[in-house]
């Protein structure tokens, strides 16, 4: 909770083995909502020598990093819509 509204706060970790860049796409439709890259607040690599390039998809980023690397990345999905996550959505 943030100033009385729900904040999931996401983290992605993996292994990049033999590469030095992977696309990052942030989610758009997940638990009845739609357009969710719009509420995605705080994007950031977690590691050092890691780099987070913007795409001309605004909901696809690029990662850059050492290859054979450890690689972190978080954000904070912002709940700013009315009713309840529906997941699994049915």
């Amino acid at each position: 909770m943030d100033g009385g509204g729900l904040v999931i706060h996401v983290r992605l970790d993996f292994a990049a083995k033999d590469k030095r860049s992977a696309e990052l796409e942030l989610p758009s439709d997940w638990a009845g909502q739609s357009h969710l890259e719009t509420r995605i607040r705080n994007l950031k690599t977690l590691s050092a020598n890691r780099v987070l390039l913007d795409t001309p998809y605004s909901n696809i980023k690029t990662r850059r990093f050492p290859t054979d690397s450890h690689v972190a990345v978080s954000c904070d999905l912002v709940k700013d819509w009315n009713g309840p996550l529906e997941y699994p959505k049915l």
